[in-house]
């Protein structure tokens, strides 16, 4: 059995995004649950005259790296009692878009979470919400 669920919610302003996608899967006696969720936030938002000004804003504002990872975050567990093993990712930074004469600075969260156990647990339910 398979089961997959998307939620996509967006402010009205835009300002904001949250994606969120969860995985149910049992096969071949294991049970798992991925959850991925991604939050997109705009920072900053300038308008600049024309193409050759975004250029030069690029050039004076952003450095080589790109992407600004601030922080993160790798955990993984394994429960010998009751045999579910969790991984748990999450990242935080920010990073740039440019739509025409637009520059956008946008800040994000991304998690992934994994749940494993070796044998579904209970009848349809889940041993770890």
């Amino acid at each position: 059995m398979r089961e997959i669920i998307f939620r996509n919610l967006t402010t009205r302003d835009h300002h904001r995004r949250d994606l969120w996608m969860q995985e149910v899967t049992d096969e071949n006696g294991l049970h798992a649950e991925i959850q991925k969720r991604c939050i997109f936030l705009v920072k900053n938002h300038h308008r600049l005259p024309n193409p050759q000004a975004v250029e030069q804003w690029i050039s004076n504002h952003v450095d080589d790296r790109g992407c600004r990872l601030r922080n993160l975050t790798v955990t993984r567990t394994e429960n010998s009692k009751t045999g579910i093993k969790h991984f748990f990712f999450k990242a935080i930074g920010s990073f740039y878009a440019v739509m025409g004469e637009e520059v956008f600075s946008i800040g994000f969260v991304q998690t992934y979470e994994v749940h494993v156990a070796e044998a579904p647990v209970g009848e349809g339910g889940r041993g770890w919400t």
